[in-house]
């Protein structure tokens, strides 16, 4: 698998849960190699999304969740990935969106 590093966020909040009143969102793009039924590799597409923060009690926190093969399509999950860092995606909801955005697409292609 390879990693790449995509864009970065800082989230103002006024929460006293985050020591500078704000938190870090990192986004990765990640290429898997996939065997498919011809025994030849495909590229699948996933996301991961890493937050950090220094609490309260200055400890150093970091959240991080991943998603693996959600596409095959090289330009789609740039597509996504600009989503997800437009509306502040977090690696708690992670799943849900990729769902969500997925099955609508689904759905939209379906019907057309």
């Amino acid at each position: 698998m390879e990693k790449k590093f995509y864009k970065s966020q800082k989230v103002m909040l006024d929460d006293l849960t985050y020591l500078d009143k704000s938190f870090f969102l990192d986004y990765y793009i990640l290429e898997t190699r996939k065997a498919n039924d011809k025994n030849e590799y495909e590229k699948n597409y996933g996301i991961e999304i890493v937050k950090h923060y220094t609490d309260y009690f200055k400890n150093k926190v970091v959240q991080q969740r991943e998603i693996n093969c959600i596409t095959k399509d090289e330009d789609e999950i740039y597509k996504f990935a600009d989503k997800m860092v437009e509306n502040i995606v977090t690696p708690i909801s992670l799943d849900d969106v990729v769902s969500d955005y997925f099955t609508k697409k689904a759905i939209n292609a379906a019907l057309s």
